[in-house]
């Protein structure tokens, strides 16, 4: 993928768990932006727009700059 395109990855949160939450679920998540960098690893986002598909809402409130998606996490890539 070329430094600008832009992207939309569907992916799987980590979640933290506890021995009292019996929670095994994973968030799944979108995130929309531009391809800043992608390496055998990770995708870094540039301007990403990331909601949680579960819940609807946006994650995290407020915007960052950057958002690094570990590419084991990653189901789903669209380019547009």
């Amino acid at each position: 993928m070329n430094k600008g395109q832009q992207i939309k990855i569907i992916w799987n949160d980590a979640k933290m768990f506890s021995p009292k939450n019996k929670n095994i679920e994973l968030s799944v998540m979108e995130t929309s932006g531009l391809v800043e960098v992608e390496n055998d690893d990770y995708f870094l986002v540039k301007n990403p727009v990331t909601i949680n598909l579960k819940t609807g809402q946006k994650h995290p409130e407020q915007t960052p700059t950057f958002y690094l998606i570990p590419k084991g996490m990653v189901q789903d890539i669209q380019l547009k």
